[in-house]
């Protein structure tokens, strides 16, 4: 999975503007490459320890995916009081088999390939 720094950013600020609560969003682009970050708005009933990407909050960011010609290549949301791994929860809502989920926290940002129940982490690296 490949990022750019400023993509980076945009996540750890919208983890930053959300703590205490977890922030979550969708990763658009090629195959591993991470072109445009969405944040979307946490809509689980305890946003401090948990994340759910609501598919309203999720359509508009499919459909600008299609204008761009870019897929939705996985998702993301911010850890702010636990470690930079999945839960058991993060892996039971993987909504498909080979969905990656991306962990962000204020110092890394770390993905896994996910095909419930099993996770599989995958090196995250960083172009210009």
């Amino acid at each position: 999975m490949t990022f750019t720094r400023g993509l980076q950013s945009i996540m750890f600020a919208a983890a930053s503007a959300a703590n205490p609560e977890e922030a979550c969003g969708l990763l658009l682009g090629l195959g591993t490459d991470v072109l445009f970050i969405a944040a979307v708005v946490n809509s689980h009933r305890q946003p401090e320890r948990h994340f759910r990407i609501a598919p309203d909050a999720a359509a508009p960011v499919v459909r600008e995916a299609m204008r761009l010609g870019v897929d939705v290549i996985g998702g993301w949301h911010s850890h702010p009081h636990g470690p930079p791994t999945l839960s058991r929860d993060d892996i039971a809502g993987t909504p498909g088999a080979g969905f990656v989920q991306c962990v962000v926290t204020a110092e890394s940002v770390r993905a896994w390939t996910v095909t419930p129940p099993t996770a599989v982490e995958i090196a995250v690296a960083f172009r210009r």
